[in-house]
């Protein structure tokens, strides 16, 4: 397992906006259920206009299976995208909430609910960001085919691809187009792994990739922020 943690600084933002600050902040796991207890997560340090997006990996086994909201600290989440996979229905799930006005502190409870039975665990990954202009997804893409997963989003300078990817029976998942964040083991099921990287060119199909082992319950879904 690998953990990367930085804060990083983007560019080309906009006239007059300030570029978006972006960094992975913690990670956690939860056995099956329909609402996902995670405990006491880390957010990272406290400032105002602090968002905070989480990325989600799990085995679901049911279609319904989907993020429908969130609670951290409180705070109600907006889901950003849901990707799931049920060949053999024994399927997999990825995806991303925003918590757009996080509670103050370094710290909270975060509980996930699904709209049905996580059936045996998830994972999921925080990122702490500043200075996001939009709290819709500029681009998203998923891929459900149970290979690699394979995604293209468009890009410009200063946008923020971020991943998310379960990998069935594959200890060592990663990424290609964007750099590896943290991988944690998803309980009972398979791997979790979530990358992000910064776009410093322009490119109307970038790709991004999942790299897992060829499983037929493997899931990745991605989604560009500013």
């Amino acid at each position: 397992m690998s953990l990367r943690v930085n804060h990083l600084v983007g560019f080309g933002g906009s006239a007059g906006s300030a570029p978006l600050g972006v960094t992975f902040v913690d990670t956690d796991t939860d056995t099956n259920g329909t609402t996902a207890d995670y405990g006491t997560v880390q957010m990272g340090t406290d400032f105002a206009g602090r968002q905070i997006l989480v990325g989600l990996a799990g085995r679901s086994g049911a279609e319904d299976a989907i993020m429908v909201s969130g609670d951290l600290g409180g705070q109600s989440g907006t889901v950003l995208l849901n990707a799931v996979q049920t060949a053999g229905n024994n399927g997999s799930y990825a995806g991303f909430m925003l918590f757009e006005t996080p509670p103050s502190g370094t710290s909270a409870t975060l509980t996930i609910t699904f709209g049905g039975n996580m059936s045996v665990g998830s994972a999921i990954c925080i990122w702490s960001l500043a200075d996001l202009q939009s709290a819709t997804p500029k681009d998203t893409d998923s891929d459900l085919d149970g290979d690699h997963a394979n995604m293209t989003v468009s890009v410009v300078p200063g946008d923020w691809v971020f991943g998310a990817e379960f990998a069935r029976n594959d200890t060592t998942p990663g990424w290609t187009g964007i750099d590896e964040d943290a991988e944690v083991v998803v309980p009972g099921s398979g791997d979790g792994c979530w990358g992000s990287r910064e776009m410093t060119t322009t490119d109307a199909a970038y790709d991004v990739t999942g790299d897992m082992n060829v499983q037929s319950t493997n899931v990745g879904c991605c989604i560009v922020l500013r």
